[in-house]
C-alpha cells in the first residue's frame, strides 16, 4: 500500500509539472509527428527524472531545509550563486510572460465564444489585478485559492477525457515536418514541463530524510505528469489540424486557437466547455504559482523593511515585464516558454551534475547516502543541447 506521505509528494510533484507548459506542449511538439512527440516526452521524462535525483544528492550535503539556492552558493561559491539566481529570475519572468500572454489569448476567445461584446484587455486586466491582490494578501490565501483551481482543472481534465471516445478524426499528426528545426523548441517546452527540482528540498524534509520515499515520489509524480501529457497530446492531435498547431507555434496565432479548432471538429459543445476550462485553469494556476515564487525571492533578495506598501511595490516589479512582453508580442506563448527551457536545462540538468561533480571530491563518497551514476554523461549531454538549442533559436 502507497504511503500516504509519499502520494501526497507525488502530487506536489505532479502538481508543480501539469500545469501552463501544457498547454503550449501540443503545438511546440506538433512538427514532430505523434510518434516523435511521444519518443521526445519519454527521454525529457528520464533525464529530468535522473538530474532530480543528483539534484537530491546535492541537498544531502547540505544541512535540513537547504534552498535551492543555497545549494549553489555551497557547491559554486558566491559567483555560482549569482549565475544561478540570475537564471532562476530569468525563469520566473519567462514563464509569467508565457502564462499571462496564453491568459490574455484565452480570455479574448472565450469572450469571443460567449458573444460578449467587451474588450479582452480589460477582462484580461482585471483577472490579473485580482491574482495581484490574492498573491499580496500572502500565502495561506493563495494556497487555498489555488486548491479550489487545481480541482477545477481536474475536473475539466476527467471532462475531456469522458468524451473524448466519440469524436475521432484524421487530423493525428503521423507524419514529422520540419522535424530538425523544430527539436529545439519542442525540446525547451518538454523540459519546462518536468521541472519539479526546486521543490525537492522541501520534500525531502516531508518525507523525513528517507531516501527510499522520495525517489518513489519523485517517479510516480513524474509519471503522473507524463501520463497526463500523453492523454493530452493525443487527445489535441486527434481533434485539431495540424496547420493550427503549427501557426501557433510560430507565433501567429494563440493557444486560444486549440479551442477554436476544438469547435470546428467537434459536435460536443460540452468537450469545448471542458477544454476551455481547462486550459484557463491550468494557465492561472501555473501564473499564481509562479507568481509567488518570484515575489517571495525578491523579498528574500532585496535588503529592504518587509511591510505591506513594500510587498506591493516588489509585487508590481515582478508583473512589470510580462506586462512589457505580451504588449510587445501578442502572441509570444511559446517563445517565452523556449527560454524559459533554456533556463530549466541550465539548472536543472547541468547545475546539478556540476555541482555533484564539485561536492563528491570534498566529500567522502562512502559516507553519502545516495550515489547517483552517469552525472557526467547527463553533464555533457546537457551542455551539448544547451549549445544545439541556443545555437537553432
Amino acid at each position: 500500500m502507497l504511503n500516504q506521505k509519499i502520494f501526497s509528494a507525488s502530487l506536489m510533484v505532479a502538481g508543480l509539472c501539469i500545469g501552463g507548459a501544457m498547454v503550449g506542449m501540443p503545438a511546440a511538439l506538433a512538427p514532430l509527428g505523434l510518434l516523435g512527440s511521444l519518443v521526445l516526452l519519454l527521454c525529457c521524462f528520464g533525464l529530468m527524472l535522473l538530474t532530480a535525483l543528483l539534484t537530491y544528492e546535492l541537498a544531502c550535503y547540505g544541512k535540513e531545509g537547504t534552498h535551492f539556492l543555497h545549494m549553489a552558493k555551497s557547491s559554486l561559491g558566491p559567483v555560482g550563486e549569482w549565475v544561478i539566481s540570475a537564471c532562476y529570475v530569468i525563469l520566473l519572468y519567462a514563464l509569467l510572460s508565457a502564462y499571462l500572454s496564453g491568459a490574455f489569448d484565452m480570455s479574448a476567445s472565450i469572450l469571443h465564444l460567449l458573444d460578449f461584446h467587451v474588450s479582452a484587455l480589460w477582462v484580461a486586466g482585471f483577472i490579473l489585478l485580482l491574482l495581484a491582490l490574492l498573491v499580496g494578501s500572502g500565502v495561506s490565501r493563495v494556497a487555498s485559492f489555488n486548491r479550489w483551481l487545481m480541482l477545477g482543472m481536474l475536473i475539466s481534465f476527467v471532462g475531456i477525457i469522458t468524451f473524448f471516445s466519440g469524436d475521432l478524426h484524421d487530423n493525428l499528426l503521423v507524419h514529422p515536418v520540419n522535424a530538425v528545426s523544430a527539436i529545439p523548441s519542442a525540446l525547451m517546452v518538454a523540459l519546462t514541463s518536468f521541472g519539479f527540482h526546486i521543490l525537492i528540498p522541501t520534500i525531502k524534509q516531508y518525507l523525513d530524510n528517507v531516501h527510499r520515499r522520495a525517489f518513489s515520489a519523485f517517479f510516480i509524480g513524474a509519471l503522473i505528469a507524463v501520463s497526463a501529457y500523453v492523454v493530452w497530446i493525443l487527445f489535441v492531435y486527434y481533434l485539431t489540424d495540424a496547420s493550427s498547431l503549427i501557426a501557433i507555434r510560430e507565433g501567429e496565432l494563440g493557444p486560444s486557437e486549440i479551442l477554436a479548432a476544438l469547435s470546428r471538429h467537434t459536435s460536443h459543445v460540452s468537450l469545448v466547455v471542458f477544454g476551455q476550462g481547462f486550459l484557463l485553469l491550468a494557465l492561472l494556476t501555473s501564473f499564481v504559482g509562479v507568481l509567488i515564487s518570484l515575489l517571495d525571492f525578491f523579498i528574500d533578495a532585496f535588503p529592504i523593511k518587509k511591510s505591506q506598501n513594500n510587498r506591493l511595490l516588489l509585487l508590481m516589479l515582478c508583473l512589470a515585464v510580462p506586462l512589457i512582453f505580451i504588449m510587445t508580442i501578442p502572441y509570444g506563448f511559446i517563445i517565452a516558454l523556449q527560454y524559459a527551457g533554456l533556463m530549466v536545462l541550465i539548472l536543472h540538468g547541468i547545475f546539478p551534475c556540476i555541482a555533484v561533480l564539485i561536492q563528491r571530491r570534498r566529500h567522502e563518497i562512502a559516507r553519502l547516502p545516495v550515489i547517483i551514476p552517469g552525472y557526467l554523461i547527463v553533464l555533457l549531454l546537457g551542455l551539448f543541447l544547451f549549445i544545439f538549442c541556443w545555437i537553432l533559436f
